[in-house]
């Protein structure tokens, strides 16, 4: 698993409409090429879960077979509905008899 993962946006005060940056910064894990980041929030509605929105495979590291550190950044457009919702990041290594899952510390944000 990495030494670290950390999730952070430019701000954690979005204003409705435009469009912001998560950025998720992975510490030294591998091998790189079995690597990919999986981005949640919460639901509104089910205010504890988190849902898995996005997937990011990262095709420049298919043949790395060493450790990395990544930053994986994914734009998101801020809406009304976001507010007070967490989103977080992990870095998944897809090995092959097991996934293994390495989650960030969840951020909140609030949308004006």
């Amino acid at each position: 698993s990495p030494d670290s993962i950390m999730l952070s946006s430019v701000s954690h005060v979005w204003r409705e409409g435009d469009q912001t940056e998560l950025m998720c910064q992975i510490k030294n894990v591998g091998p790189g090429r079995k690597l990919s980041v999986h981005w949640s929030r919460t639901d509104p509605k089910q205010h504890k879960a988190f849902i898995l929105f996005k997937e990011t495979s990262l095709s420049d590291l298919v043949n790395e077979m060493e450790n990395v550190s990544v930053t994986v950044k994914l734009n998101v457009e801020a809406r009304h509905e976001d507010n007070g919702v967490q989103y977080k990041c992990a870095a998944v290594l897809n090995l092959d008899a097991s996934l293994v899952v390495s989650e960030s510390q969840p951020i909140t944000i609030t949308v004006h």
